[in-house]
């Protein structure tokens, strides 16, 4: 068991428990300079800068479990560290929303999940790497975008 530095966990946790109620409602679409999307940018910031001092994920995330989860931190990490969805590499555009691409997109995704997790996980990806907005997608299907991002995101 590694030794917990309990003064960097400490320092960061107290900062982080200022900006993460406000960082939480950093979804979907804002403007950059909204107030919840700086909190959110900044808590991403910490949690690597806290990474990169060599501070323990799961040391910060017991000091923060009534704020946010493991999992939660992490994906902030890989956020912080510019990591797209499955590695792949799109223009900045959004996704497209043509009703045609989304219907086929959603069919896609509906027959991997009902497959496999891992062929639901390469439906996402697929359809992420054709540039099909997963939040149109998503509504189509009637799941969250966050929940059809993470199944694309896993492994």
């Amino acid at each position: 068991m590694r030794t917990v530095n309990t003064t960097l966990v400490e320092e960061y946790a107290e900062q982080l428990r200022e900006v993460l109620p406000l960082a939480r409602r950093a979804v979907g679409i804002q403007a950059a300079d909204s107030p919840a999307r700086v909190a959110s940018e900044e808590s991403n910031r910490l949690i690597l800068e806290y990474v990169e001092k060599g501070g323990n994920m799961t040391h910060l995330s017991h000091e923060l479990e009534d704020i946010i989860s493991l999992p939660g931190l992490r994906r902030r990490l890989r956020s912080s560290r510019g990591k797209k969805l499955g590695g792949f590499s799109t223009s900045s555009k959004r996704g497209s929303t043509d009703p045609g691409r989304v219907k086929r997109a959603a069919a896609k995704i509906r027959k991997g999940r009902e497959h496999s997790p891992e062929a639901y996980r390469e439906a996402v990806r697929e359809v992420y790497a054709d540039n099909v907005s997963l939040t149109a997608v998503a509504d189509e299907v009637g799941i969250s975008y966050f929940a059809l991002w993470s199944a694309g995101s896993a492994g």
